[in-house]
């Protein structure tokens, strides 16, 4: 499994997990997981992904734990994870991540916990205003 296409789980509202590590994802493309209502758990850890797009997790409003542990994120755009309002696990780590936008995490109001360690980042100061 290479690429999720837009609308790949259409009609699954009722999924509240989703477990898609160890496969070979490099992209998910705008609307994956837009009918996905009731999802909570996303586990996308061990896959080849390299950047986070705007708007690629659109739709999970009410996930709660979000995991990209060990892909190969060199970046996350402005707004990928705007709409998550309920997410308070967010695990990064093990990444190629070089800068992240102190923007990068506004919204995340509930967020209690993000690793972000074994990255290649620079900076953490402004990272950590959120």
């Amino acid at each position: 499994l290479k690429l999720i296409l837009s609308q790949t789980f259409k009609n699954l509202t009722n999924l509240e997990n989703l477990n898609l590590k160890n496969n070979k994802i490099e992209t998910i493309e705008q609307g994956a997981f837009l009918d996905l209502y009731n999802l909570k758990f996303l586990n996308l850890d061990n896959n080849r992904i390299n950047v986070l797009n705007k708007k690629m997790l659109y739709g999970l409003k009410i996930m709660f734990d979000l995991k990209l542990r060990s892909n190969k994120i060199e970046k996350i755009e402005v707004e990928t994870f705007m709409g998550l309002n309920s997410l308070e696990y967010l695990d990064i780590s093990n990444n190629r991540i070089k800068i992240v936008n102190k923007n990068t995490f506004y919204g995340l109001n509930s967020l209690r916990y993000i690793n972000l360690i074994k990255n290649r980042k620079n900076n953490l100061v402004d990272i950590l205003k959120i």
